[in-house]
């Protein structure tokens, strides 16, 4: 008994903890932050893959919220870049090229 229960206790969540914290310094936040918000997501889908849990609309609804999300964070980081660059070059006295369409 004993043996799981240290099993449980350094492998299956000390050890996950530290890689999924080492992960997160190998990454961008604005990328670590998309496999965050992902974590119930990908959760639900493995408890009704393994599990036989059930999916409702609920779930269906969260999903869209949360890809929703991850789009319009990756869009806004995107602008947020592009004006930062557009604002340094101005700083350095370079020709500022516009911002594409969207």
């Amino acid at each position: 008994m004993w043996r799981g229960t240290l099993y449980l206790g350094v492998v299956s969540t000390a050890l996950a903890f530290y890689l999924w914290n080492k992960g997160f310094t190998l990454v961008d936040a604005s990328t670590g932050s998309l496999f965050f918000f992902a974590q119930p997501v990908v959760g639900t889908l493995l408890g009704w893959l393994f599990l036989g849990e059930s999916l409702t609309g609920r779930f269906v609804v969260g999903t869209a919220v949360v890809i929703a999300g991850g789009v319009l964070a990756t869009r806004q980081g995107a602008q947020m870049t592009n004006d930062a660059m557009t604002n340094d070059e101005l700083a350095r006295g370079r020709q500022v090229r516009p911002n594409p369409p969207r």
